[in-house]
């Protein structure tokens, strides 16, 4: 199961790194602990291989319905999203995959790309502009007007992510662990400390 208060791991098999992609599919713009829980009840127990499994379901076309009866969501959206992973990514592709490549994928953007190659690949060096990093951004550069949101405009989104990834470098931290603290610090008053 996906357990994002750890979901850095940078050694994960070909069957982890199908669950992590569709976790970052399905977490975009949704709480991260109720759709990992909603991912392990879909996928079951006994699910080896996610792809597999997602192609068998749209073999028998009950994709939706399976989908559907766990509440899932978005479903036009996953169903083309997964269809294209199982196509394009089964052969284990996914752990070397380049952010372009992921960002053909129906429903996932710049962010999505980013988490997954954040938390799946040692040294990346790429940031989720999410909510939690622009709090972050907008108090140590007060004087930058920050979006409230991810910047879908793709030169903004690069400018914020190396303005980041710089403040990284400079903390001599990680750029995972520099998202990961963002991300748990988010809605608490104490200072984003990294």
């Amino acid at each position: 199961m996906i357990n994002p208060e750890k979901i850095t791991d940078f050694q994960r098999t070909d069957s982890q790194l199908e669950e992590l992609m569709l976790f970052a599919v399905l977490v975009a713009g949704k709480n991260a602990r109720t759709q990992a829980l909603k991912l392990e009840q879909f996928l079951g127990e006994n699910v080896k291989h996610p792809f597999k499994f997602i192609s068998n379901l749209i073999l028998s076309g009950s994709l939706r319905d399976v989908m559907k009866n766990h509440g899932l969501g978005k479903y036009n959206l996953m169903e083309k999203s997964f269809q294209c992973l199982v196509d394009n990514f089964s052969d284990g592709r996914l752990r070397t995959a380049s952010i372009e490549e992921l960002e053909k994928v129906p429903g996932v953007g710049m962010k999505t790309a980013r988490f997954f190659v954040l938390h799946s690949r040692e040294n990346s060096q790429v940031s989720v502009i999410d909510t939690h990093l622009l709090k972050y951004l907008s108090r140590e550069f007060p004087d930058i007007p920050m979006p409230k949101t991810t910047p879908q405009k793709r030169s903004l989104y690069l400018q914020l992510e190396e303005l980041f990834l710089s403040e990284c470098r400079k903390k001599n931290v990680t750029p995972y662990d520099g998202d990961l603290t963002c991300w748990r610090t988010q809605g608490r008053t104490i200072a984003y400390e990294f």
